[in-house]
């Protein structure tokens, strides 16, 4: 899923390498695209969302 102009939309990826807690993506989504990574249950195709930053650390 992404979010494009804060709607919720369903992209199919093709998936490479996959390991416990990282999935490589070979196609289907670009760079700068917002992927919606947590709680992906509670949205559907269509719905509109709101977008709010927050910092990253690593």
């Amino acid at each position: 899923m992404v979010v494009d102009g804060g709607i919720i939309r369903v992209r199919s990826v093709e998936a490479g390498y996959e390991s416990l807690n990282e999935v490589e993506i070979l196609s289907g989504i670009e760079v700068g695209d917002l992927v919606v990574t947590e709680e992906l249950d509670l949205y559907r195709d269509g719905d509109r969302v709101n977008v709010e930053e927050r910092s990253q650390s690593r």
